[in-house]
């Protein structure tokens, strides 16, 4: 919590779940709580969201982010999360380094961080937010963080903005995951027409799967479509839904003639990519490189 009823999380924390699904989970002496919570605020280039909780109560005080600048290589931190599913579990370390990544400032912290931290704070020994855990490296013992003066740039600029235009910048995130959801289903099955070229058995006991997701990105992208106002987008999100079409004639293809469907994939991987490129050109807030690249590659 770094503001009234704010809460800093990762971007990639909320992923690509469903809105509904996003929920606070807190305890004090009365037991255990939940909260649905909205978007407020997406740091663009940055992994990091501002969530608005509302009817939090006033004993919950916010922590205080401070600047990369206060801090030096060996300073003690603390790192507090869920990692493998375990509760609040406390972990110390030091900063190891400060180093550039994607254009941005990270703390390196010597410390074990594993998926279920993200999100979380590195605090100093004063209880201040020095970090918000982000990145965990392939060595172990080593993480990486989004300093301090992240947090105090994201509210700071929440604290320009008005309501609504924080709730388009939140449309916008919203209308970019559904885009990367549509993208990330139909690279999934542009391999599956390939894999019935070379392992048709394999690939088939992938179908119900790949079917499952195909179908909730695509209702996914409809909701967000009905909200869309800008006639870009939503052209953006028809091509999408175009290519979807695409692929899943080519998927059912390739079930009776994987040669000819797989031929049929190509131009669609392109399109792909090109569509990847509009919605990083469209949605400035979303981070595509994240995504799988579209990797319709495989030889004939």
């Amino acid at each position: 919590m770094v503001g009234p009823n704010l809460i800093c999380t990762n971007e990639h924390v909320l992923g690509l779940e469903e809105e509904s699904e996003w929920e606070l989970e807190f305890a004090n002496r009365r037991g255990r709580h939940f909260r649905q919570v909205e978007l407020a605020y997406v740091a663009v280039g940055v992994d990091m969201v501002l969530l608005r909780v509302p009817d939090l109560p006033k004993e919950l005080r916010p922590l205080i982010p401070i600047s990369k600048s206060e801090l030096r290589k060996g300073d003690r931190l603390v790192v507090i999360g869920n990692p493998g599913g375990l509760e609040n579990v406390v972990t110390e370390g030091i900063v190891g380094s400060f180093q550039e990544m994607r254009s941005q400032t990270y703390i390196q912290l010597s410390v074990a961080v594993n998926p279920g931290n993200s999100g979380g704070p590195a605090l100093n020994e004063f209880g201040e937010v020095a970090g918000v855990v982000t990145l965990k490296a392939q060595q172990e013992g080593i993480g990486m963080a989004s300093p301090g003066d992240a947090v105090q740039r994201a509210l700071k600029e929440l604290q320009g903005m008005s309501a609504a235009q924080s709730q388009n910048l939140a449309e916008r995130w919203k209308a970019g995951q559904a885009g990367a959801k549509l993208l990330e289903a139909a690279n999934e099955g542009l391999l599956l027409v390939a894999y019935f070229a070379i392992e048709p058995d394999d690939a088939a006991d992938n179908v119900e799967s790949w079917q499952k997701a195909y179908q909730n990105a695509l209702a996914m992208s409809k909701r967000v479509r009905d909200t869309l106002k800008d006639g870009e987008r939503e052209k953006l999100f028809i091509e999408l839904e175009g290519l979807f079409s695409e692929t899943v004639a080519a998927v059912k293809q390739a079930e009776q003639d994987p040669e000819a469907a797989f031929r049929k994939c190509r131009p669609l991987a392109k399109r792909g990519k090109q569509l990847r490129r509009e919605i990083d050109s469209n949605y400035g807030v979303f981070d595509t490189r994240q995504l799988k690249e579209f990797n319709f590659e495989l030889e004939n």
